[in-house]
């Protein structure tokens, strides 16, 4: 499947996710879901190719995805399912990739009118998150669905972006990180 995704990304407290929670309709259950994105530049990848691609395991199934950023906010996905996520990095590697960026998370998806709202709770110190993905409405819906919920409208980066200031600014996170990432890379 491939089409435009268009996102908006926040950085949210348990009491906006329970305000969230409460003013939309649940799509998905809250599912654990573990994204490892490869690269052969690590974090400068998206910078210098100008797209990402990872591994998704989620709900038991496992899929490579790439994503072509266009802007900020929008990109062209297409995924394809695999056997494991040992296939999905070892594939990569063939293609000189390894991986760099494991996000661990659980997410849930809810509706408000046509928004979709991806609450993104990580197992890691990376903090909480909503994505707003107005792909059947606009822009505009999606600000104002902001507004009504009284959420900060400082709009935040990809993850991958958000991972990468923490490690330049933070040496226990980049400990730790390191320690996970490791760990992740020796399970496979």
């Amino acid at each position: 499947m491939s089409n435009v995704e268009k996102e908006i990304r926040l950085e949210v407290n348990k009491d906006q996710i329970e305000k969230v929670r409460n003013n939309t309709e649940l799509v998905a259950e809250r599912k654990r879901m573990i994204d490892i994105t490869c690269g052969k530049y690590g974090f400068d990848s998206l910078s210098k190719v100008g797209y990402i691609c990872r591994v998704r395991a989620k709900n038991g199934k496992y899929k490579l995805e790439v994503k072509n950023y266009l802007d900020s906010e929008k990109a062209m996905e297409k995924s394809i399912e695999i056997e494991s996520v040992r296939d999905g990095v070892e594939f990569f590697g063939l293609l000189g990739m390894t991986p760099y960026l494991v996000l661990d998370r659980y997410r849930e998806t809810r509706k408000h009118n046509d928004l979709l709202i991806c609450i993104d709770e990580f197992q890691d110190d990376i903090g909480d998150y909503i994505e707003i993905e107005y792909q059947e409405s606009n822009r505009d819906q999606a600000m104002q669905f902001i507004k009504e919920m009284d959420l900060d409208l400082d709009l935040k980066d990809k993850y991958g972006d958000i991972v990468k200031a923490r490690l330049e600014n933070d040496k226990e996170f980049e400990k730790n990180f390191s320690k996970s990432l490791d760990s992740y890379k020796k399970s496979l």
